[in-house]
This record gives structure tokens, sequence and C-alpha cells, in this order.
């Protein structure tokens, strides 16, 4: 599930005038570049903290609102890889995919004892009764531990309603998927938790079919490479959108699915390795 760091997510805030992060403003480029006609979000990530989960939601659903949408899994679409696909008019996952794990954790580091043993002391001033609460030189109170239990089952109960909205699923039927499990692309097209099977080139040729693009060229967001990229670049490559041209699609976005010809799965890495 998603890992919870005590900041909250509901609170008011200008979306407009907050400082969009690398994904958003790829979103903002492909949504205000003429020529695009629709964006792909290619998710390869098992999630991570809630509020990077929501910024990015954020940026999706807002660029969902003046283009086509859709999500494309990769290996990894779990967790807060499964919350930033809400959006999506339409998910794509391979069969072998891992997704799913709708839910929430998180706690805090207690080094009281360390602290104790090397002699170390530290004073901590705080305004409010639950200030606090996240200091690691205590472990919770009894009043900390039920604020810090409710603040996540609030974010639970909001993902709940998310996936419910954006799936058609009943609440309920959710929860019974959620809590957590972790599902194969090809069990959460079962469950109704993705809509087809299929890799990147599938979702691509899917929106070109539904904005009549015969052929069409991609273009990824972010343009420019980080200083640190994973092999691939699977980490921040995230956007492909479709331009309007006379060029045929790029052959090497083949479907990487984990299944063999039999149609076993099997585990495999989001990349190729060549050895000479």
């Amino acid at each position: 599930g998603i890992s919870y760091g005590g900041r909250s997510l509901f609170d008011a805030r200008d979306d407009d005038k907050a400082t969009p992060g690398l994904l958003g403003r790829a979103f903002g480029r492909a949504v205000n570049t003429p020529e695009v006609k629709g964006i792909v979000l290619r998710v390869n990530s098992p999630g991570g903290l809630a509020l990077a989960g929501e910024d990015i939601y954020r940026s999706a659903q807002r660029a969902a609102d003046r283009k086509p949408l859709l999500v494309s899994m990769a290996n990894v679409a779990a967790s807060g890889g499964y919350y930033i696909a809400m959006p999506a008019e339409r998910i794509y996952a391979n069969p072998a995919t891992i997704t799913g794990s709708i839910g929430i954790y998180g706690g805090k580091l207690d080094l009281s004892r360390l602290y104790e043993k090397i002699d170390l002391g530290k004073e901590l001033y705080t305004r409010g009764r639950f200030a606090g609460m996240l200091s690691n030189i205590r472990p919770f109170t009894d009043e900390e531990r039920e604020k810090y239990f409710s603040h996540m089952q609030a974010f639970y109960d909001h993902y709940l309603d998310l996936v419910s909205a954006n799936r058609n699923l009943p609440t309920d039927s959710v929860d019974r998927l959620g809590r957590g499990r972790v599902w194969t692309g090809e069990e959460a097209r079962q469950n109704g938790l993705v809509d087809e099977l299929g890799g990147l080139k599938s979702s691509l040729d899917y929106l070109a079919a539904s904005e009549n693009i015969e052929h069409y060229k991609i273009a990824i967001y972010p343009e420019k490479k980080p200083l640190f990229i994973l092999p691939g670049g699977f980490l921040f490559r995230a956007l492909g959108s479709i331009f309007s041209t006379g060029d045929k699609p790029d052959e090497k976005l083949a479907d990487m699915a984990g299944v063999s010809e039999a149609g076993e799965i099997y585990a495999r890495m989001p990349f190729d390795i060549t050895i000479e």
C-alpha cells in the first residue's frame, strides 16, 4: 500500500499556484502542445508516498479534463502506481503486471532506546497537542496512535471512493479487492481494476483509432533527461503523447508481456540486457 508520512492530503490549496513537479510539468507541456491529440501515461512504479501520489493524480486529472488520457501499465503499477492511473478513461496492463495493492501503511521510527544507550539527550518544543506525534525520541501515546490511525483510515476510505468512482465499482467491492492485496494484470482485468490486456503499443493504437489518426508519431515527456536514470529510462520517461503525422509508429514499442508462448506467466525485468 501507499506509505503515509503524516502530512494531510485534504488541506485546501490553490493547485494553479502550486509549483508542479516533474510529471506535473510534463503533463502541462503535453496539454498545451496543440499537435498532441492524446496522452498515454506509462506507469512502472510500486508506489511510494501518499502525498506524491496525490500530486501526480491531480496533474493527471487536470490533463484528462482537457485531452484523452490512457494508462499503460508496465511490470508494476501498484499502490500509488495504481492510484495515479485513476483519471484514465482506459487502463491497459500486461497479463503479468503486478497491480492493485489498494491500501496504505504508516508508522514512525522510535529511537528512544538508542538515545538512552548512547547517552544522547534531545529536547522537543511543540505547540499543539499532536505537534510532536511523529518525533523519534519517544513512542506514540495511545491518543497519538489513535489519531495517526484515523489519518490512515481517512486516506484509505478516500482511495476506495476514488477507485469506486473511476472504475464504476461499489465501494465494498473495491474494499474486498483492496486491503493491500496485489493482483496480476489478468486477475485485475477479471476483477474490473483494468480494462484491457496489452502493452504500450496497444494503448497507443487504441488512442490513435479513437481520435481517427491513421498514422502517428510519439513524443516522450519530459523531454530532458534527468541526472539519474534507471536502465531503459523507465522511471522518468513516463508520458507518451501521440501526434497526428504521416509517420508509422516505432516498431521498438512492441509489447514486453511476461508470458511464454504456452501462456505461462513468468517474471522478467522491465528492460533487456545484451551481453557481447
